[in-house]
């Protein structure tokens, strides 16, 4: 038997964060692979494949629910550029994001099922 990812811990500056069921969404920061096509005549035809170092950031990003709290968190999350460490586990995984800065101006609504999404991105993940 296998166990599924859910539910795991989320540590903002080593602080314990509440964040919606089943909103975190990870990116190691591993970079996309470009695959180009090169002709060598005859119909000869050859790959070249490049990392792209422009895509290799990491990305978390998670929903909160709207709370005077997690508003005040955010805020101060925003304004720590590029010092933001993210700590997740989930089973035997643990990651560690560093340098990590909230790349969207969070909207703030105003109901009772409000949730406020936030998306960071910095370096890739730390093995």
């Amino acid at each position: 038997m296998t166990q599924g990812i859910a539910g795991g811990e989320v540590k903002i500056n080593d602080v314990l964060i509440a964040v919606v069921p089943n909103s975190i969404l990870r990116k190691h920061g591993r970079g996309e692979t470009k695959v180009h096509t090169q002709s060598s005549g005859n119909g000869n035809v050859d790959t070249v494949h490049y990392v792209d170092e422009e895509s290799s950031k990491s990305m978390f990003k998670f929903s909160m629910l709207a709370t005077e709290t997690n508003i005040l968190l955010i805020d101060e999350w925003k304004k720590n550029v590029g010092l933001n460490t993210i700590s997740y586990s989930a089973g035997n995984i643990y990651e560690t994001y560093e340098q990590m800065s909230i790349v969207n101006d969070p909207e703030y609504p105003d109901s009772s099922d409000a949730k406020i999404e936030i998306e960071f991105q910095g370096r890739p993940l730390v093995a």
